[in-house]
């Protein structure tokens, strides 16, 4: 306006601290459990601000890929292996257009009958922990997920060839078996690391971060199962 000095503040997307701090008010009144570490999760969403955060939850929701497991659960906590087997289900339906039959062989373990953990493990998505165990309540890692959702593209038909050196400051630390599938989901931008550069392969994966990582897949492999 005439006789005043007119200016533009770019205000910036928040850093760790700001994320941290963000974190910690809408938190305040909330009960966490005892191995949710809101750094973590900090560290895991740089770049974004709440808004963009529920946006892309939303987004998953809509395209039908929150299963059940997940609906009334606090998704900042980290997600458990019977969770993320029913979300592999849901990605490799809502990416094929199929609906996984209903598991009618020999149940291998004895802690779950669970019927999205059965169609998870007959279409090789997920195995026990051991020949007899599930692991069903035990939490997934983020070196875990990655695999797991590489399963669900090979059975779509892609194919994930020898990778080059992983991405992260802490590549020594992916264990052998997850090497592939990792350095592949973050060439494609399925997953990501934190921002201080590590992919924390085995810390625990949070429910919110999956059904990302779920989103991400569908919207940039959707089309490429073929290559």
């Amino acid at each position: 306006r005439p006789g005043r000095f007119d200016r533009r503040i770019t205000i910036d997307r928040p850093n760790l601290a700001g994320r941290l701090a963000t974190l910690q008010v809408h938190t305040r009144r909330i009960r966490l459990s005892e191995d949710v570490d809101l750094r973590k999760v900090a560290l895991a969403t740089a770049g974004c601000v709440g808004a963009d955060l529920a946006n892309l939850v939303n987004e998953a929701i809509a395209k039908d890929l929150f299963p059940a497991h997940l609906k009334g659960q606090d998704l900042r906590e980290p997600i458990t292996r019977t969770q993320f087997a029913a979300l592999s289900v849901r990605l490799y339906e809502a990416m094929s257009g199929q609906t996984v039959p209903v598991f009618t062989g020999t149940n291998p373990f004895t802690d779950t009958t669970d019927p999205e953990v059965l169609k998870a493990y007959s279409m090789g998505f997920t195995s026990g922990v051991s020949s007899t165990s599930f692991g069903a309540g035990t939490q997934l890692n983020r070196e875990q997920a990655a695999t797991m959702l590489s399963a669900v593209y090979r059975k779509l038909g892609g194919t994930i060839p020898p990778q080059e050196a992983a991405p992260f400051s802490d590549r020594g630390s992916i264990s052998a078996w997850a090497r592939d599938s990792v350095c592949f989901a973050a060439s494609k931008g399925v997953i990501s690391g934190y921002e201080d550069g590590r992919f924390g392969p085995k810390d625990p994966a949070q429910r919110q971060a999956c059904l990302i990582m779920a989103l991400r897949m569908q919207q940039k492999l959707g089309s490429s199962a073929a290559i």
